[in-house]
């Protein structure tokens, strides 16, 4: 059994950072659709800076 089952992406609880918890809280709470923000694997992505 997970620890959390989030409503509006269905991550897990560990997988919430104070952003994720936040922004899915209200997502449920607002009844909106959108994608989730919750931190996600990069590894196979490019990471670009502003210099």
């Amino acid at each position: 059994m997970l620890e959390f089952d989030c409503p509006a992406c269905d991550h897990t609880r560990a997988a919430h950072g104070n952003i994720g918890v936040r922004y899915c809280a209200a997502t449920v709470s607002r009844g909106l659709e959108r994608e989730c923000a919750c931190a996600r694997d990069t590894t196979d992505q490019i990471t670009y800076y502003r210099r």
